[in-house]
């Protein structure tokens, strides 16, 4: 009986350990795959409260700077993480200007979805920003909304497997 169970233990394990192949025609589709919400935006003259309102209502973790309709920049989470000094509320009225990072690279929606992963690993970006042709912004395509989409690539691998067991309260007591 022993043997029998060790044998389905060892067939389970093996598919297991099968390596699923990812079709790398996957990452030529075009960027309009990862587009699911429009881009969020505020003008060049927009305190930085505004700013923070804008991503919060939203639900996003970048909003874009435009000036005359045209993307002047971008404000992360991160840019307000990093940039903000410990001066109290003064930080509300600054202007985004002061904050955003300026023409930011941006790409079109029909560009391969290889290009956004290209230039959030070689930029070491969280956000790139999705314009038409005449540089107005229309997405921002976020590293979760990359992350989203090779997941979903292996829906049996990452999707179909039980819940992480319960191992009891941490010893750091979170």
């Amino acid at each position: 009986m022993d043997e029998h169970l060790d044998d389905e233990l060892e067939i389970m394990s093996e598919q297991a350990r099968q390596r699923v192949d990812l079709d790398v025609e996957v990452f030529e589709q075009p960027l309009s795959v990862l587009c699911r919400r429009p881009a969020v935006t505020v003008n060049t003259d927009a305190p930085v409260e505004k700013a923070v309102a804008v991503m919060r209502e939203h639900g996003f973790g970048a909003v874009l700077v435009t000036d005359k309709g045209k993307l002047a920049g971008i404000i992360t989470e991160r840019d307000l993480m990093m940039k903000v000094g410990l001066d109290g509320d003064a930080w509300r009225s600054r202007s985004v200007t002061q904050l955003m990072t300026a023409n930011p690279d941006a790409l079109h929606a029909d560009d391969a979805v290889k290009f956004v992963m290209n230039r959030m690993h070689v930029g070491g970006y969280r956000h790139v920003p999705v314009v038409n042709e005449k540089g107005e912004p229309l997405h921002v395509i976020s590293l979760r909304d990359v992350v989203r989409f090779v997941l979903d690539q292996f829906p049996k691998l990452v999707t179909n497997i039980p819940s992480r067991p319960s191992r009891g309260a941490p010893p750091w007591g979170g």
